[in-house]
């Protein structure tokens, strides 16, 4: 009798697109001088923000067998806007623009962590892939059936519902380096972030 045709486990095709961060104006805040404008500033939990502004898509083989993921995103960086800039003093204008300068790295790390937890990610599809590719290739070479099965039940491949509770955990993760990273830092003060 002749051996049937195994199906192959599918490769996960990745398509990625994170764009540079853009520029938004968070808040504006007035203050002649440096202690009004602190006064303003204080009236705010944090004066800059990262949002990732990440999507998520997969296809599907019909079976539920993952066969493509895309992940894009588009963020933007916040920052504040000082309305007084040019009624300051010289002295008030370097200490904002050091602040700002600050502000804008401490958001920057923001995307550079968002940007660790996307390669974590596609890391593991990569993984994904090598394994079903070593699997296929092994039940290939198979010619006994009952270990041909045996392989093909020893290999899980990504399915809807696994890929979707991914998802559910990649968003947990990005928030959470991101927390962490406010945390530790106290939202960039304690790398200079101060007026």
């Amino acid at each position: 009798m002749a051996d049937t045709k195994t199906e192959k486990f599918p490769k996960i095709t990745v398509k990625s697109s994170i764009a540079k961060p853009g520029s938004k104006k968070s808040l504006t805040v007035k203050g002649v001088t440096l202690d009004e404008l602190r006064t303003n500033l204080n009236k705010h939990d944090h004066w800059g923000e990262y949002v990732c502004n990440a999507n998520m898509g997969y296809k599907n083989d019909g079976k539920k067998r993952i066969v493509e993921v895309s992940v894009s995103a588009k963020p933007d960086i916040y920052m504040p806007v000082w309305s007084d800039y040019s009624k300051a003093s010289k002295d008030d204008k370097k200490a904002w623009d050091d602040m700002y300068a600050k502000l804008l790295k401490h958001e920057t790390n923001h995307h550079y962590l968002a940007l660790e937890v996307f390669a974590i990610f596609l890391q593991e599809i990569e993984v994904q892939n090598a394994q079903a590719e070593a699997t296929n290739k092994a039940v290939e070479k198979e010619k006994d059936p009952k270990k041909k099965e045996k392989l093909l039940a020893g290999f899980k491949p990504w399915t809807v519902t696994t890929l979707k509770a991914r998802l559910k955990t990649l968003g947990t993760d990005l928030q959470k380096v991101q927390d962490d990273y406010d945390k530790k830092t106290n939202h960039g003060q304690k790398e200079g972030v101060k007026i």
